[in-house]
């Protein structure tokens, strides 16, 4: 048998007493620290976890949520599963989890800033969006090229 090279790092302290300790995954959990406090200040940034099934993804953004909440700052959070099997993946549910979990903290009024000028679209793919607004106006048609357009648009607006 050969001997060890990488000795592990040590655990990292968990921020939920309840759960084992976060190892192995100092580096990248620094990364999301910095990434929180430069967001924070008003420095923004999009971070993709990704890999295989039981690598510790939910687990480290648990701990990122814990580290963020513990400064003050909301949390929304998405997942995509669909997005491993690349057959027919809808479009923008990478970020339907995330609106579906801002409605459960924003008020009414909250949510119309975000969506602006835009709530119907939003609407085509969160509904419950409608029950949350205090002014709803449909937007007018347009050709099939300019619809998506618009929702690309009113998603981005909203993220």
């Amino acid at each position: 048998m050969l001997p060890y090279e990488h000795e592990a790092s040590p655990p990292m302290r968990s921020l939920t007493s309840r759960e084992t300790p976060l190892i192995n995954r100092a580096e990248e959990m620094e990364l999301l620290k910095e990434a929180a406090d430069a967001a924070s200040h008003g420095e923004g940034s999009i971070f993709f976890l990704y890999g295989e099934a039981g690598i510790g993804k939910t687990r480290l953004t648990r701990e990122l949520r814990g580290y963020a909440r513990s400064r003050g700052m909301q949390i929304l959070y998405g997942q995509c599963q669909a997005l491993f099997r690349m057959d027919s993946v809808p479009p923008y549910i990478l970020w339907k989890d995330v609106i579906r979990d801002y409605l459960q903290v924003c008020t009414p009024e909250q949510l119309q800033n975000v969506v602006g000028n835009y709530p119907s679209e939003i609407c085509k793919i969160i509904p419950e969006i409608k029950h949350k607004l205090t002014d709803f106006s449909e937007s007018p048609p347009l050709c099939p090229e300019q619809e998506r357009d618009r929702l690309f648009e009113a998603i981005s607006q909203f993220i």
